[in-house]
């Protein structure tokens, strides 16, 4: 860890800090395994070897960064250490996939650290459906057609 901060003028990390949250309330044993769980002390120590260090520390919120894909960022689907993403067909290194993500997210300007994981999930489908509708021009008449010619957009120039 040491190294990494070394090189870095800034962290971003995952809030390690939230609490677990689901439909159900965790029973008393399964509060108590994760309240031992060592995400405390790595959250510990990366911000004190941080504070020691001289850079400075980004939490971001780290909903869904291990089940969308950072290339597409569309949802994909999480086995073991692999990430496939169903859109794009290609596999990732989950951890790594995850690590992209969360870099991104901290220059994210809609996904602030405590925005809730179900506005989170919306505002990403959001975004992959604005992406997805984005459809060439279909106007025929003349006066576009010679534009179209001239400024081919990009379904275009990706079929040569």
């Amino acid at each position: 860890m040491h190294e990494v901060v070394d090189k870095a003028g800034t962290v971003v990390a995952e809030d390690l800090t939230k609490r677990f949250t689901g439909r159900k309330s965790p029973s008393k044993n399964i509060n108590r395994r994760l309240a031992a769980w060592t995400k405390g002390v790595t959250a510990e120590a990366l911000t004190s070897v941080s504070e020691r260090r001289g850079s400075a520390l980004v939490h971001v919120n780290a909903a869904y960064t291990s089940q969308a894909c950072h290339r597409c960022a569309r949802f994909g689907r999480r086995s073991g250490d692999r990430f496939h993403c169903t859109s794009c067909g290609v596999v990732w290194q989950a951890d790594v996939n995850a690590a992209i993500n969360i870099l991104h997210r901290a220059g994210d300007p809609d996904i602030a650290l405590h925005t809730p994981h179900h506005k989170v999930k919306q505002i990403l489908q959001d975004r992959t459906d604005r992406h997805r509708t984005r459809l060439p021009v279909q106007d025929s008449s003349p006066a576009t057609a010679g534009r179209r010619a001239n400024y081919p957009n990009r379904s275009t120039m990706s079929n040569k």
